[in-house]
């Protein structure tokens, strides 16, 4: 498991899961409409901001690299 957060707080990781969930948002978002259910639409609010988190996270750590070089 320590594996597993190590990664998810590399650069790769931050973009790999940023999409992922963006992805996956996009689904739950498909399948709230079709089906109507409160619950996929909180699960696809719920990985939309963790998906845009990673990516905003992602973006400062690249801008801040840049400036330390």
């Amino acid at each position: 498991m320590q594996r597993f957060d190590h990664f998810h707080q590399t650069k790769p990781g931050l973009l790999l899961f940023g999409l992922v969930e963006l992805g996956l948002a996009y689904g739950a978002a498909s399948w709230a409409i079709d089906s109507g259910n409160v619950l996929l639409y909180i699960a696809t609010i719920i990985l939309l901001i963790g998906g845009i988190h990673n990516l905003i996270k992602l973006i400062w750590r690249l801008v801040h690299d840049q400036k330390r070089a």
